[in-house]
């Protein structure tokens, strides 16, 4: 049972984050190219890109 509830849980997690992905995409370009213009890092845009989906799946589960 707890493996049901944790997929179903992952599950839920995948599909918001491609939700706020698809409804903020704009933002997400937006901060990807800021961050190639001003030199960043493999790690520092993965961040960025982590930070940005985070911030806006967090923003739509709210609301």
């Amino acid at each position: 049972m707890n493996e049901i509830i944790k997929n179903a849980i992952e599950d839920a997690i995948v599909l918001l984050g491609r939700e706020a992905v698809e409804k903020h995409l704009e933002c997400l370009q937006k901060a990807i190219n800021d961050s190639v213009k001003s030199g960043a890092t493999v790690e520092e845009l993965s961040k960025v890109i982590w930070v940005n989906g985070y911030y806006h799946g967090a923003i739509d589960a709210l609301d």
